[in-house]
């Protein structure tokens, strides 16, 4: 498993058209590979100024997209995967492009249905009973698109396929690609791939750059980073939720059917700097459901197995982890 990962979106790329980030999107991933995707729209039209994030629930419309879940990733196979002369390893010491796929266990795009817990979902043994080469293959090739493989080929790590997953029932969302180490920069990866272009809905080549962000101490009195996940699930009321935290920042998001509850904070420590005092401060809301982001806050007293209560909701302590350097 990868160590817990903050990253944020430097931009997307349509093919044809050019770079540009509509969008504040920061990704938290923990050690286990949960993570928490959420988007919002810095500005409503392209001609307007850009807008504060949005803190007190709404306008909801300010959403692009939150989802949450698992990530996997595995090395590309060089027998299958085609990839450009620009984006390829110069030697074998240099960091390797890999597959990478990403599960949504709950996602704006999907309500979750009362009739039907997820009629459509994509059971997780699906995939891991079969080979990976029998994914589809597709080829990007355009000027100003790398020639890659989006999906899926060469073998994931065994564990992959001998465990089974804790979560089940994703959403029916083909979400994978390719992530190239960008050269002279360790902090950048660029992930190429093909999905839903919304204005045409059409399946359409992209490149995204994501800015890994170096996780920081976010305890008063101690050195150490932290990884915390919780989760709900509620068939009965069609409700699913997730927190995650590494290090100063945490996200979350509650779906209750076509309900969605979306937070992001950060912890900023007085004066700027590390020292005896700092606290928690709220970037982002939208909704009006309750997510206990605090209890990811309290990493010494929180153990797995914990769980919170907020009226019938219960929420679950998954994962803890504690690192340092």
């Amino acid at each position: 498993m990868s160590m817990p990962n903050i990253s944020v979106r430097e931009y997307i790329c349509w093919q044809g058209d050019t770079p540009s980030e509509p969008t504040s999107t920061l990704v938290t991933t923990s050690k286990e590979n949960y993570y928490v995707d959420i988007r919002i729209y810095k500005r409503l039209h392209l001609s307007d100024p850009e807008l504060p994030l949005p803190n007190n629930g709404g306008p909801i419309h300010r959403l692009e997209w939150a989802f949450a879940g698992l990530s996997e990733s595995w090395a590309v196979n060089a027998d299958t995967d085609s990839l450009s002369h620009s984006l390829a390893p110069t030697s074998s010491n240099a960091p390797q492009p890999k597959n990478a796929r990403w599960w949504h266990w709950l996602d704006s795009h999907y309500a979750l249905l009362p009739a039907h817990w997820l009629p459509t979902t994509i059971p997780y043994e699906q995939y891991t009973a079969r080979a990976r080469t029998d994914d589809p293959f597709i080829d990007i090739a355009s000027p100003t698109f790398s020639t890659a493989s989006t999906l899926i080929s060469g073998e994931p790590p065994a564990a992959t396929t001998a465990t089974t997953p804790p979560l089940r029932n994703f959403a029916p969302v083909l979400d994978a690609g390719v992530l190239h180490p960008v050269p002279h920069d360790a902090a950048l990866t660029l992930e190429t791939g093909v999905m839903t272009y919304s204005p045409t809905g059409l399946q359409t080549p992209y490149e995204e750059m994501w800015r890994d962000v170096a996780a920081t101490a976010a305890d008063v009195g101690t050195e150490a980073k932290y990884s915390v996940v919780l989760t709900l699930e509620m068939p009965l009321i069609c409700a699913r939720g997730m927190v995650v935290r590494v290090g100063q920042w945490c996200q979350g998001v509650l779906m209750i059917g076509a309900q969605v509850t979306c937070e992001r904070w950060e912890f900023v420590w007085e004066d700027g700097k590390k020292g005896r005092d700092g606290e928690w401060v709220r970037r982002v809301r939208l909704g009006d459901g309750f997510l206990p982001t605090g209890v990811a806050f309290r990493t010494p007293e929180v153990k797995v197995g914990n769980t919170c209560k907020n009226g019938d909701m219960v929420w679950v302590v998954r994962e803890k982890f504690e690192w340092s350097g």
